[in-house]
């Protein structure tokens, strides 16, 4: 959860087909943009180590449920700006300040399918409507932030600005 490029690019060891690397985002409390925890960004230039496994990208869905949107294997096949990557989505404990913490996150994954026969669950991205501002984060490969199925623009309650 959050953990940045750690091992050594090459290691035949690491049986990374088994691992996951869980990255979480946070909607900003204007409503409108989308920070992601900055600690798996980390540029492996510096440290020359490598990601391994399944890259995740955990966020909150239109429905009030999660998004999950799979960036790639052993390697991160996303890069934000660097303006979007944000310590808060670090956070790890949920807390009633923190519903967007990676514990809420992977709990409302939990709860989604506790009481379901059906375990699949879908790493295609944000539904349209969503916070994404990434049209590679969306299941329709474009970002439509704020629009609605009518095509009403969606207003932040609170705008200051």
């Amino acid at each position: 959860f959050g953990q940045p490029p750690a091992v050594d690019p090459g290691c035949e060891l690491i049986p990374s087909e088994r691992f996951y690397r869980y990255i979480n985002s946070k909607v900003e409390d204007n409503n409108v943009d989308l920070s992601l925890d900055g600690v798996p960004f980390v540029p492996t230039i510096v440290s020359g180590s490598a990601h391994y496994g399944h890259a995740l990208l955990l966020g909150a869905d239109v429905d009030g449920g999660s998004a999950i949107k799979y960036l790639g294997f052993n390697e991160i096949d996303f890069e934000p700006a660097l303006v979007d990557l944000d310590i808060y989505a670090h956070t790890m404990a949920a807390t009633s300040d923190a519903d967007y913490s990676y514990e809420a996150r992977i709990n409302a994954i939990v709860d989604t399918f506790k009481d379901s026969d059906n375990i699949d669950i879908e790493t295609v991205g944000f539904s349209d409507g969503a916070v994404c501002e990434y049209g590679e984060l969306c299941k329709s490969g474009r970002c439509e932030d704020h629009v609605s199925t009518s095509g009403a623009i969606t207003l932040p309650l609170s705008w200051e600005g």
